[in-house]
Order: structure tokens, then sequence, then C-alpha cells
């Protein structure tokens, strides 16, 4: 696969230059981890959509996930107006002026 051109890089390719190539376990690797991130980020998504989620499919999730992941979720989650822990059906908490 030929990495280059315009727009801004980073990640995984970032330092090869115009025409530069990837060998192919390079981009079995690039491949992989794109994978494992997109199964990732449908985990976290299926814990956005439902407002309260089963005990066990959070526990399927967090087995999977790193700490910032479900970091993630309960922001994005107190965003939407819930509570950020996805077995709570609860409003967020508003914190109390000191």
């Amino acid at each position: 696969a030929t990495i280059g051109g315009s727009g801004g890089g980073g990640g995984a390719m970032s330092g090869l230059g115009p025409g530069r190539q990837l060998s192919a376990e390079q981009l079995r690797e690039v491949q992989e981890r794109m994978r494992r991130h997109q199964a990732l980020f449908k985990l976290q998504y299926s814990l956005l959509q439902q407002s309260r989620v089963t005990v066990e499919h959070l526990a399927h999730c967090v087995r999977r996930f790193q700490p910032f992941h479900l970091d993630e979720v309960a922001e994005e989650r107190k965003l939407g107006g819930r509570c950020g822990y996805p077995l709570c059906t609860r409003p967020p908490m508003q914190r109390r002026p000191q």
C-alpha cells in the first residue's frame, strides 16, 4: 500500500513520505489495529444507544476496554442528559455550588 500525498498524517503511518510503502506485515498490523479500534468503538456506541444496559453487556464491554474508553462513555452519556454510569437510568447529578 502506498502512503503519502496530501493531508495531515500521524498515528501509525507518520514518518512515511510520499510514495513510501508499508511492508505486507506492517499493512496487516495497521489493518488489525484499525479492526480493534472499530470493534471498541462499536462497543462504546452500544453503551450510548440504550438508556440502561444489562450487567452482562457492560461486563462484556469492560473486559475489552481500557479505562479511558469507559471515561469517554460516561462523558458522552452525561452530554446526552443521562447518568454517566451505563447501569443507571437517572439523569446526571447536579453539582452544588460551593
